[in-house]
């Protein structure tokens, strides 16, 4: 069992491995992607889907919302 990360957390991780590949076009060639889906969910705009989070190594466990 894996540690529990944020949000904010796979973000950097993507945009890490986007860099090492050579951008987030780069990446989305290599996922067979729309680059504009992987700019969305660096921006937060979007949930990263379960073949983005493969290629940058995490698994989605579930969402956890907080009220207020």
């Amino acid at each position: 069992m894996g540690r529990e990360i944020r949000l904010e957390d796979v973000q950097k991780l993507l945009a890490k491995r986007c860099a090492e590949v050579g951008g987030q076009r780069a990446f989305a060639r290599v996922l067979g992607i729309n680059v504009g889906y992987v700019h969305k969910v660096l921006t937060g705009k979007s949930p990263p889907s379960e073949r983005m989070c493969k290629a940058i190594g995490v698994r989605e466990v579930g969402i956890i919302y907080e009220r207020d």
